[in-house]
């Protein structure tokens, strides 16, 4: 016999909550058809039915807009992030201005890949279903608190064995250096980062697959299943060559060295027996007391950061300051 595809359910016994309130809405729809103009329980129980599927298509057609706005967005945030990295590790330019912020046009093209990463990976659904629980949240946050709290003492006792003083005369400095621990220490759990990539990159060979035979079918092509692999393999391989070179263990001192004179050391200073520009750090409450650099070292922007190579003196001088005239009257 054949089967009506407006009676799905005739021949077929309901399984699930959905399928039950689809076998009733099809049969009262079918007797009302039947019953004319002729308004009976069964026609009301219709219309409520007609009204909770409509609504429910609403809801269904919202959470849809919804998801295709977020990944047209992500999309857009991943192809401008890409187009910056790529210009920013140009080492030509035929604009002038280009040539000049090559660097920070870099930086910002990371900075952006990052955020695509992260907010790809909270959408990703193993992610969304274990961020539900609170306790997962507690352990995330004594995790991540304990780490910060481990990295700023690692930090002090660099900055320490650096210039000698305690750290807290290089509140800056402190800070910065805490982060670069921080990054050191969180740098191995970038490895989920690249199971994830390799989720993506499954569904994007899937999709491939699919193209070249009769399997599963996709309504759209999957862009973040592309994009999220290749962002996240530049990312990784950026991070690690940070890691290497300009921010590892050998380099950290040049690195706390330069931080320091960006930061906390002051170009001039206003000590009668010292010359005004020699670079000094104030000591203690009453700043009677400086820590003194007779190197100049001019580090102006985040490109000098990473890439100006500095040897850290083996002396620093802890001077007494003693006030001109005019401000100790």
């Amino acid at each position: 016999m054949h089967k009506n595809k407006d009676l799905e359910f005739k021949f077929k016994k309901p399984s699930n909550k959905d399928e039950y309130l689809a076998a009733l809405y099809e049969e009262i729809s079918e007797n009302e058809k039947s019953n004319g103009s002729v308004r009976t329980l069964k026609t009301y129980v219709y219309e409520i039915l007609e009204r909770l599927r409509k609504d429910d298509q609403k809801r269904k057609d919202k959470s849809e807009q919804k998801d295709f706005n977020i990944s047209w967005s992500l999309g857009f945030l991943a192809f401008v992030a890409l187009v910056l990295i790529i210009n920013g590790s140009n080492e030509s330019h035929d604009f002038n201005w280009l040539q000049q912020n090559s660097f920070s046009i870099k930086i910002l093209g990371i900075a952006l890949a990052t955020l695509y990463i992260g907010v790809s990976i909270e959408r990703f659904s193993i992610f969304r279903n274990l961020w539900q629980f609170g306790f997962t949240k507690l352990v995330v946050s004594i995790a991540i608190s304990g780490l910060i709290v481990f990295s700023t003492g690692k930090a002090a006792g660099a900055i320490n064995s650096v210039f000698g003083v305690d750290a807290s005369a290089f509140p800056f400095t402190l800070t910065f250096t805490s982060g670069l621990f921080f990054f050191h220490y969180v740098l191995p759990f970038l490895a989920f980062v690249g199971i994830v990539a390799v989720f993506f990159a499954l569904d994007a060979i899937g999709y491939l697959k699919s193209k070249l035979s009769d399997g599963r079918n996709y309504e759209l092509p999957p862009v973040h299943s592309f994009v999220f692999p290749i962002l996240a393999t530049i990312l990784l391989v950026i991070f690690l060559g940070w890691s290497k070179n300009d921010l590892g263990e050998k380099v950290l001192p040049s690195k706390i060295y330069k931080l320091a004179h960006m930061l906390d050391f002051n170009n001039k200073n206003e000590c009668a027996n010292i010359r005004a520009e020699v670079p000094v750090v104030y000591l203690g409450p009453s700043q009677s007391t400086v820590l003194a650099d007779v190197n100049v070292t001019n580090v102006d922007n985040l490109k000098s950061f990473f890439e100006l190579k500095v040897e850290v003196p083996k002396r620093f001088y802890r001077l007494s300051c003693e006030l001109p005239e005019y401000q100790s009257e």
